[in-house]
């Protein structure tokens, strides 16, 4: 039995193993930036014009939050939560500080019908386009005008 043990182990060790070279493919996807990354930071001025959120998991993340703000302005965030509460299931927003507006690092409160409570951080925040907000069904399209 030692012998047999001895053999599969010297094979095991003799035989060249593959080794996957990195494909264009693959160095294309690690090197391309993540579409929102680019963009610079959004701040809103007075944080009682936001007027609606959505907390969803997309891109690899499970906490994106999408806010609307006055004039229809979409803002797209990363959340950093603590908490038992998990954000998609709330019902209420509050912002942390009503005097500094809300930025980056800005507290964020979730709070659920079921008295559950999530406390999470802006990690991130940048204002995306209509078309971006229309292919994550933030908002319809127009209707076409009758003549």
């Amino acid at each position: 039995m030692l012998i047999s043990l001895a053999f599969m182990i010297t094979t095991a060790l003799s035989t060249p193993q593959a080794i996957s070279e990195p494909t264009a493919s693959n160095t294309a996807a690690e090197t391309q930036p993540l579409p929102f990354s680019q963009r610079p930071n959004a701040r809103v001025m007075m944080s009682r014009s936001i007027r609606n959120f959505d907390v969803r998991r997309e891109d690899g993340s499970d906490r994106i939050i999408y806010l609307e703000a006055a004039r229809n302005n979409w803002l797209r965030g990363e959340l950093l939560c603590r908490g038992i509460g998990d954000p998609r299931d709330a019902h209420s927003l509050e912002i942390g500080d009503h005097t500094t507006g809300l930025s980056v690092n800005s507290t964020l409160i979730f709070r659920a019908l079921s008295h559950e409570t999530s406390v999470c951080t802006l990690a991130s925040l940048v204002a995306i386009t209509p078309e971006e907000a229309m292919e994550r069904k933030l908002i319809r399209a127009p209707k076409p005008k009758k003549d």
